[in-house]
C-alpha cells in the first residue's frame, strides 16, 4: 500500500520540491492540513521520502499517545491484514464515521503503512505521537500539551529534520485575526498550538486546495464537505511566501484539488 492520490497528475513531486526549496532542514516543518484529504498525507510522505534519502527523519502525527503500542506493533509487523486490523482496533480509529474529523482517514493509514514499509531502508524514520485522548474536550490543555511535544522534537533535530502533520489551525504561529462567531456572538480566537512552542525553530506551512472535497467536521457535522472554488480552472501548484505575524504561517501552498479520504476501515 502506498500513499495514493487519484487524478493527481504530476502535482505531488512539484509540491514536495517547492516546499523543500523553502525548508532549511534545521527547523521543525509544520505541515498544516485541512483534515480528511488524500493529498496532505501523500505530500507529507513525499517530503519525508526525499529527506530520508539523506538523513534520519522524525515524523510527528496528530494521533494520541495511547495508540503507541499498536503503532509500534504495526511498524514491526509485515503489514498483513491481521496487523492492519490490530492497528485499527485502537480507540483512536474506532470512531463512527459521522463523528470522525478526518484525522483517522484511509490516507493517514496509507501514510503509516508507507512509513512501516520503508523502515528497513538506510535512514530510519521515527514516528512521534503528539496528541492525548485523555485531554479530549480540554482544548487549552490539549494545545499546550501538543506544543510541548512539538518543542520536544528539537532534540531530534540534532540527528535530522523533523516533519509534523497537524491541523492547519494548530500550525498557525499567531491567532486568526478574523472575528469568530458562536451562536451569533463574537468569541476570542483560540490560541494556536504552534504559537505556544517556545525557543524552538519552526517553519509553518499552510496547505490548501483550489477546489475539491474533504472528510472533515465543521460545527456539529462530520462527513463529506465540498470546497468552494478558489482559483481559475487548471491552476498549477502555487507556493507563496507569507508573513507569520500577519498570516500565521511562513509559507502557503495551494494545490490544484483535494480528494476526500473517508475514515479508514478494517480490511
Amino acid at each position: 500500500m502506498s500513499p495514493a492520490v487519484s487524478e493527481r497528475g504530476d502535482w505531488l513531486d512539484d509540491a514536495a520540491d517547492q516546499v523543500l526549496s523553502r525548508y532549511d532542514g534545521e527547523s521543525i516543518l509544520l505541515i498544516g492540513e485541512l483534515h480528511g484529504s488524500r493529498e496532505t498525507p501523500a505530500l507529507a510522505s513525499a517530503i519525508v521520502r526525499r529527506l530520508a534519502s539523506e538523513t534520519p527523519v522524525t515524523v510527528g502525527l496528530e494521533i494520541p499517545s495511547q495508540e503507541r503500542s499498536r503503532i509500534d506493533r504495526f511498524l514491526a509487523s509485515d503489514g498483513s491484514r491481521e496487523a492492519v486490523s490490530d492497528l485499527l482496533e485502537g480507540d483512536f480509529w474506532q470512531v463512527a464515521p459521522e463523528n470522525s474529523d478526518g484525522r483517522r482517514s484511509q490516507a493517514m493509514l496509507e501514510m503509516i503503512e508507507w512509513l512501516r514499509s520503508r523502515s528497513a531502508n538506510a535512514h530510519p524514520v521515527e514516528i512521534v505521537l503528539l496528541d492525548d485522548s485523555g485531554l479530549s474536550g480540554h482544548d487549552d490543555d490539549r494545545r499546550q500539551m501538543m506544543a510541548d511535544r512539538i518543542a520536544g522534537l528539537a532534540d531530534k533535530l540534532k540527528a535530522g529534520p523533523a516533519v509534523v502533520l497537524i491541523g492547519n489551525y494548530h500550525a498557525r504561529l499567531a491567532p486568526n485575526p478574523r472575528l469568530m462567531m458562536y451562536d451569533g456572538k463574537p468569541i476570542e480566537p483560540p490560541v494556536p498550538t504552534a504559537s505556544l512552542v517556545r525557543n524552538v525553530p519552526l517553519t509553518s506551512l499552510d496547505v490548501s486546495a483550489c477546489e475539491g472535497e474533504v472528510w472533515a467536521c465543521f460545527g456539529e457535522r462530520c462527513g463529506l464537505l465540498t470546497l468552494a472554488s478558489q482559483c481559475p480552472e487548471g491552476s498549477p501548484v502555487t507556493l507563496t511566501e507569507l508573513d507569520p505575524e500577519q498570516d500565521g504561517y511562513h509559507i502557503g501552498l495551494m494545490l490544484p484539488r483535494y480528494n476526500a479520504s473517508p475514515p479508514a476501515i478494517d480490511p
